[in-house]
């Protein structure tokens, strides 16, 4: 395996780490790898890290590449928004890797914010061919709503939660203990996924153009996705067997920090890139 620093961008702004084979294989896709939040390319635990390395040994090329203003990537200085810049970003790394190693097909791979870029990017540019949303634009259907009802009613919590508005002296008061108030969590975290037929919409001029998706979704992501099915679900008869690989890990966490976890998300990837390219 091989892996060196590269540099690229309209001013050399971007940074990335290219893993390949001994000899890069144009006839498969490169994997592009895009930041999650606020973290650099190695991904949460440096998950990015060890997938890019073990598709390698399957003679598959990755990019971990940091987006502007991101790790070791400069910002940009200019009026574009930041969806705008992000796509740019992808762009300049596909453009750069498609003049430097002849393949013109991507996959593009990210956790949380980085799946909405990965979707952004793959509803735009024909060059990907495959998309790897982890934890993702999630729709909620009647069986999600059903089963988060049931959570709330078997929790112990919830209860007490609901008890203490009426019988105020059951409420915490420790302030070093207690939780942050519910608007409060509201107006600092929010995800804002598309419209569902926006979503919708752009899937299928994608699936159209013949890219292939693995959505991947954890317990962690459970305010917005519950059971493996869902996404099946919520998008109907837009479904195909053929081209989305729907996995759902309910155990793991939101960033992959046990060890198990880790290694069933690599094989997952790897697996189906395998299958498919």
């Amino acid at each position: 395996m091989n892996e060196k620093i590269i540099q690229f961008g309209d001013n050399q702004n971007l940074i990335g780490i290219l893993s390949s084979p001994e000899s890069i294989q144009k006839d498969k896709p490169i994997f592009i790898f895009v930041n999650s939040g606020l973290l650099h390319r190695v991904g949460p635990f440096r998950i990015y890290v060890a997938t890019a390395r073990e598709l390698a040994k399957q003679q598959f090329t990755s990019l971990r590449m940091d987006l502007s203003g991101k790790g070791d990537s400069l910002a940009k200085q200019n009026s574009l928004s930041l969806k705008e810049n992000t796509n740019q970003d992808i762009i300049d790394a596909m453009d750069y890797l498609q003049e430097s190693t002849g393949v013109s097909q991507f996959v593009v791979c990210g956790i949380c914010t980085g799946a909405d870029n990965a979707y952004e990017i793959a509803f735009s540019d024909e060059r990907i061919k495959g998309v790897i949303p982890i934890d993702g634009y999630a729709y909620p259907t009647a069986k999600f709503h059903f089963k988060k009802l049931c959570l709330r009613l078997t929790n112990s919590n919830s209860w007490t939660n609901l008890a203490s508005k009426f019988l105020p002296f059951l409420a915490k008061t420790d302030v070093k203990t207690s939780r942050l108030n519910k608007s409060d969590v509201t107006m600092n975290y929010k995800m804002l996924f598309p419209e569902k037929s926006v979503f919708e919409n752009n899937l299928s001029q994608a699936l159209n153009r013949g890219s292939k998706f693995l959505v991947i979704f954890t317990g962690g992501w459970y305010m917005f996705y519950n059971y493996k099915q869902q996404f099946k679900n919520a998008i109907g008869d837009l479904f195909s067997e053929d081209k989305i690989k729907v996995e759902h890990n309910e155990k793991s966490d939101h960033t992959f920090i046990l060890q198990k976890d880790k290694e069933w998300l690599i094989s997952t990837i790897v697996n189906w890139a395998k299958n498919n390219f």
